[in-house]
């Protein structure tokens, strides 16, 4: 039987109310159960859509100080030796000049354009550090960027007493591109087969989580869809879902049909009849247009970070973080048809040189393949427990999003069909084979890209909370 509310000790309901209470919560705001058994295979709290399976209330955090006072560990307790940071990873600062961007910025637009990728994911994860560090080690110039770039910030907040993740069940934590989401929870109780997912940064503050089931396997899964694929295991799942993949460009149109041969012109005034112009050569059909490129894929998404107090844990735990897959490629497009070849004409009179069909077009080449995407870094996530009753184990499996493939060149266009022949007789110097009458070859097919670059993996600390 899944762990219920009223099996927490008095100690723990009340620091439950207490937590309600910290974000603005009162007993109304607080949803009794969430049993996945009974709604379906997906379940997700996101305050940012309206299907949402528990309702939340917006709660501003003024600043990085603020967040640390309600989800943070204290710094006292790594001054005081009860706790180590060995885990938590420090960035360096950024340099003083950039730094100084804090001071010089209009508004909050501007330094978030100005900053390089790299150098936002320096700040991400200093946020982090401050949070689940001892704060003093992060830089008072650091932590201005911090509040300039991430506060104050809108969470959504909610509260249940209990959840039941049941077999062959995902619960979700947020969704892509959701605001930050905290969650308290009484009971988190996962049964073999279920598992839980994180796919916008979260924190949660549950008294005690309870995973029912031995250990099994870990899977690789990098979306949703895969993640589904792996509910024999019952993992804790950071992840960013990979985007569909995209459409393919069109064909590209035919050249058009070429010009006809022009006639010669005849002498009416000599005794013989003789030509004074001969006939034109008919042209050939234009080469097909080169397919479009195909469509560039996108970069993954790297996972979101999550700090999670678990309380008092049992079970397995089986942990896997990896960073979004990146988009494949699309396929180029299809060459053009190559333009028809103009017809050939008969001399005036019978008498003038015919001239032969021209020959048709050639098929255009086909579009090269898009670019891919790239994978996205893991992040890096903590999980603490506060006690531990047997059976208790846990493993941890991380991976970098791996890059897209490469989109496939383009077909080739067809070739054009030769012009027609001239009436009449063919006499010298016409010979049919010369001008190849008939269609002209095929394009060829454009150029596969290169794959996307894979990534590292993500990190995930599971400790002791003191």
């Amino acid at each position: 039987m899944p762990a219920k509310f009223d099996d927490l000790s008095e100690r723990q309901k009340a620091d439950f109310w207490a937590t309600v209470n910290k974000w603005g919560l009162t007993p109304a705001d607080v949803q009794p159960e969430i049993d996945t058994s009974q709604i379906g295979p997906r379940t997700f709290i996101s305050g940012s859509d309206p299907g949402s399976h528990a309702k939340t209330k917006p709660f501003t955090i003024t600043s990085v100080q603020h967040m640390k006072s309600l989800v943070g560990i204290p710094d006292e307790s790594f001054t005081s030796g009860r706790m180590r940071d060995r885990t938590v990873n420090y960035p360096q600062a950024l340099p003083d000049h950039r730094t100084q961007l804090v001071a010089q910025a209009p508004n909050f637009c501007w330094l978030k354009d100005r900053l390089t990728e790299d150098e936002h994911e320096d700040v991400r994860n200093s946020w982090l550090a401050y949070l689940v560090g001892n704060s003093k080690k992060i830089s008072a110039p650091m932590v201005d960027m911090i509040n300039a770039v991430h506060f104050p910030a809108t969470v959504a907040v909610a509260a249940v007493e209990n959840i039941n993740v049941a077999a062959n069940t995902v619960h979700t934590f947020g969704k892509p591109g959701a605001p930050m989401q905290t969650i308290v929870i009484g009971t988190l109780t996962i049964q073999p087969g279920g598992s839980i997912a994180f796919a916008s940064p979260c924190t949660l503050e549950v008294q005690q989580t309870n995973v029912a089931a031995a250990p099994a396997r870990l899977a690789l899964a990098m979306s949703e869809t895969a993640m589904a694929a792996a509910a024999e295991n019952p993992p804790i799942q950071i992840y960013a879902p990979a985007p569909a993949p995209p459409a393919q460009p069109p064909a590209q149109p035919a050249k058009p049909q070429a010009g006809d041969a022009y006639a010669g012109v005849a002498d009416t005034t000599s005794k013989n009849k003789s030509c004074t112009t001969a006939s034109s050569a008919a042209t050939p059909g234009a080469t097909g247009t080169t397919g479009t490129n195909g469509s560039n894929g996108s970069n993954a998404m790297s996972p979101p970070p999550v700090i999670a107090y678990l309380g008092a844990v049992t079970g397995t735990y089986n942990f896997l973080a990896g960073g979004g897959n990146g988009q494949n490629g699309g396929q180029g497009g299809q060459g053009g048809t190559g333009g028809q070849g103009g017809n050939g004409v008969a001399g005036a009179g019978g008498l003038c040189s015919n001239q032969g069909p021209g020959k048709g077009g050639q098929g255009g080449t086909g579009g090269p393949g898009g670019k891919p995407g790239d994978g996205a870094n893991g992040s890096t996530s903590y999980f603490y427990w506060t006690s531990i009753t047997q059976p208790f184990s846990y493993n941890i499996q991380t991976v970098g999003g791996f890059g897209g493939q490469p989109g496939l060149g383009g077909p080739p266009g067809a070739g054009g069909a030769g012009g027609a022949d001239p009436a009449g007789v063919m006499p010298s110097p016409y010979v049919a084979a010369n001008y190849t009458n008939g269609p002209g070859v095929n394009g060829t097919t454009g150029n596969n890209g290169n794959p996307g670059s894979n990534a590292k993996p993500g990190v995930i600390y599971f400790q002791q909370k003191s």
